[in-house]
């Protein structure tokens, strides 16, 4: 078990984090103006992409580590706010590492009681 689940949660952590930061990448080019304009309207947005952008990477962490948060739609938000990219994929890599270590353990166990 012990080098499977390095080398296949180092495989994972790489392809998240490249497809999060693609999707977060496409999120802020495609979705990026809009938010502005709604943060220009309405004082909530605004204090939300300000709190980002300076808190960006203790925010993203957070969220990250979260359970409840769905991944994917949670990276075309995150790239339409003011978020640095830097924040945001310190923040992604980090915060995924616990349920990927934890999701590749388990289907190593299973994998290994199916077939042993």
């Amino acid at each position: 078990l012990g080098k499977g689940v390095i080398v296949a949660a180092t495989a994972v952590l790489v392809g998240a984090d490249a497809g999060a930061t693609m999707a977060f990448l496409l999120g802020r080019f495609l979705f990026r103006d809009l938010v502005a304009t709604w943060a220009a309207k309405y004082r909530v947005i605004k204090a939300i992409d300000i709190s980002l952008h300076e808190k960006g990477l203790q925010v993203m962490l957070l969220l990250r580590l979260s359970p409840v948060v769905p991944f994917n739609v949670f990276n075309f938000i995150a790239g339409s706010t003011s978020v640095p990219l830097r924040d945001y994929v310190i923040g992604t890599v980090v915060g995924i590492i616990p349920g990927t270590f934890a999701f590749v353990f388990i289907g190593a166990l299973v994998g290994s009681a199916a077939f042993d």
